[in-house]
């Protein structure tokens, strides 16, 4: 039993409605993604560093999940699990 047919999760929290998308000032993140957001041109000039590193074992890694049907798309997991 699911309490909303938009947010099939097992672990849904009460507080939160089934809607796509919240405001920052609707969470508990807002003091994390403002400073994403103030510094988003160090964390580009970063992953453009690391693209460069030829050692395939480190860096960016081909797209795991096989949703690109053409290019070469890369990631890069900041977290994982």
């Amino acid at each position: 039993m699911f309490k909303s047919a938009y947010q099939r999760s097992v672990h849904n929290v009460d507080r939160l409605t089934a809607r796509p998308w919240w405001s920052l000032e609707e969470t508990t993140y807002l003091p994390f993604f403002s400073k994403l957001e103030r510094n988003w041109k160090k964390i580009r000039d970063e992953a453009m560093a690391i693209l460069k590193i030829q050692d395939k074992t480190v860096g960016f890694q081909d797209e795991a999940e096989t949703l690109v049907q053409k290019g070469d798309w890369k990631q890069f997991d900041l977290f994982v699990r």
